[in-house]
């Protein structure tokens, strides 16, 4: 797939131009890792109840946990995950701390700083783990 195609195939979105410029052999991961983050966030946006949305999000670290030592259930986002991103030495346990992430915003009633740091450092494990695609594991940038 050339980078016109991936903007193309994307509406030429951010996600398009952040694409076209991941290494081509790791485009899928790092695609699989977008499309786990959209799926939380499509938790959300669909959750009026909060106990619902923690169920939800239950389900999900599970899931994720479960990707170490079982084939995926038949979930397209998962099956991508499990097909290009395990494969680049991350693991389903990896995945979690970005459930957290979202998970604050569903038990939150007000988003203080707390919260919102909480948040963030569940979500930055994107960056973690889309570091560990590019080489750069252990980096103490990305942990930080």
């Amino acid at each position: 797939m050339t980078d016109r195609d991936i903007f193309l195939a994307n509406d030429g979105t951010e996600r398009a131009l952040a694409l076209s410029y991941a290494d081509p052999g790791d485009r899928a991961a790092l695609e699989s890792l977008l499309a786990l983050d959209d799926a939380l966030a499509q938790v959300l946006r669909t959750t009026t109840t909060p106990a619902v949305g923690q169920l939800r999000l239950a389900w999900w670290r599970e899931a994720l946990a479960a990707l170490d030592h079982a084939p995926p259930p038949a979930q397209p986002v998962l099956e991508g995950l499990a097909a290009h991103l395990l494969r680049h030495d991350v693991t389903g346990a990896m995945l979690v701390p970005i459930v957290h992430g979202w998970e604050v915003l569903v038990e939150e009633e007000e988003l203080g700083a707390d919260a919102i740091a909480r948040h963030a450092a569940g979500r930055a494990r994107l960056f973690v783990v889309a570091g560990r695609l590019s080489g750069h594991a252990g980096d103490p940038r990305l942990e930080a």
